[in-house]
């Protein structure tokens, strides 16, 4: 009986380490994912029907630890997110190349219409200023209409 309580004990250690464990690799995605979204710019990478990678340089606000993207409405990155959710994200220079280390992270489109997008604007206006005067006086007078990609930590 004895023998029996200490192998039940065993189990019971290695279950709750294993939880442990992976509660810990949660923990450290989470942290992982939030410092890549307080870059300036991060490398969206997204996936094609064919399985094919797509990486993106895109800037990014993060709000309530969860990361925001603008893009345009007719931009190829939101057809490859509706049709698969699962995207990788770094942080990377203006130009792409990846100076960080990488993380699963999931997409979700909003549409303009949703009462987040005031909010999120804000945030763009509020962190990248002139520039963000700039590419949205460009895409008012090109008719541009902007959408908003939500990431959240996988």
């Amino acid at each position: 009986m004895g023998r029996l309580k200490n192998v039940e004990e065993v189990r019971v250690t290695h279950v709750i380490e294993n939880q442990c464990s992976v509660d810990l690799r949660k923990v450290q995605n989470i942290s992982k994912f939030l410092k890549i979204i307080s870059n300036s710019t991060i490398s969206l990478t997204t996936y094609k029907k064919s399985g094919d990678e797509v990486h993106t340089p895109v800037w990014v606000v993060n709000i309530d630890e969860r990361g925001f993207v603008r893009t345009s409405i007719k931009a190829g990155k939101l057809k490859r997110i509706r049709n698969n959710s699962n995207v990788i994200i770094a942080a990377c220079t203006s130009r792409g190349k990846i100076n960080g280390e990488k993380v699963l992270a999931k997409a979700v489109v909003i549409e303009p219409r949703n009462g987040e997008y005031k909010m999120i604007n804000k945030k763009f206006r509020n962190k990248y200023k002139l520039m963000y005067y700039l590419i949205m006086w460009k895409n008012n007078l090109t008719g541009i209409t902007s959408a908003v990609i939500r990431l959240s930590p996988k």
